[in-house]
């Protein structure tokens, strides 16, 4: 519905054992029970951190499926999809391997939380590798309407500092922004927006100034009740100003050159 935040974080108390997250596995496989239970059904994808956190959740949904004749129909009907002519059929994908894929709704399962002794230990794999920042990039691009975020700790909670590589730092970042998106925090969201950019790899515009021009003219909308970013995009062709959405307020309703 329109009030839904575009991301919503869904917290579990998972643990991380074997390089798996179980509770997270069973929390995303009961999410997508709910969504291809809906009347119509969005297209969904489930994107996971690393191969075993993959494995097991194809394997919870293929024995739900036997287990659940109910479930099967909808999942074998949703494995199969096609939507003009396009194959949109429900994946469960390891994020080196999400290349073009979109869906309408995207279920990230983060998988890194606390062992049985209670540290948190992340092996970051493919994502701390050189250009792990891109492969993260794609990934949290794929969904057209919706994304959920299965995580079992906190943004802040991941073992990440000034020496990490880019992917790491990056995907705190990306989780940062998405609790705050969830828990509609959306002044804070917009503030995130140039450090994700940096991080991805993008030049981007808001590290310089807004021209005279088009600090006055912001100036004069923020006069009249209307909320304006400055310096929008992550090249040298974005826009001078963009105004924020009132009804959407993570999108724009107008952009100015």
């Amino acid at each position: 519905s329109p009030e839904e935040p575009a991301i919503e974080w869904v917290r579990v108390n998972g643990s991380w054992e074997h390089r798996k997250n179980r509770a997270e596995a069973e929390k995303g496989v009961k999410r997508v029970d709910e969504i291809i239970s809906r009347r119509n059904p969005p297209s969904v994808g489930i994107i996971t951190f690393n191969a075993n956190q993959k494995e097991l959740i194809q394997n919870l949904l293929e024995r739900k499926a036997r287990d659940d004749h109910g479930f099967y129909r909808k999942y074998k009907r949703e494995r199969e999809r096609m939507q003009d002519e396009e194959v949109q059929s429900l994946f469960v994908k390891n994020i080196e391997n999400v290349q073009g894929d979109e869906r309408d709704v995207i279920i990230f399962s983060i998988g890194y939380a606390p062992s049985p002794a209670g540290n948190v230990v992340a092996q970051y794999g493919s994502l701390a590798a050189e250009g792990g920042e891109n492969r993260l990039n794609v990934a949290i691009s794929r969904a057209r309407e919706k994304i959920y975020v299965v995580g079992s700790i906190a943004p802040e909670d991941l073992p990440v500092n000034d020496g990490s590589p880019a992917g790491p730092k990056l995907l705190k970042e990306y989780l940062r922004y998405a609790k705050f998106v969830s828990e509609g925090k959306i002044r804070d969201a917009h503030s995130l927006l140039q450090s994700l950019s940096r991080l991805s790899g993008g030049t981007t515009m808001q590290a310089t100034e807004a021209s005279p021009l088009a600090a006055k003219l912001a100036a004069l909308l923020a006069e009249n009740g209307l909320e304006v970013d400055a310096k929008i995009g992550a090249s040298a062709h974005g826009l001078e100003l963009a105004v924020i959405s009132s009804r959407k307020p993570l999108k724009y309703s107008l952009g100015i050159e």
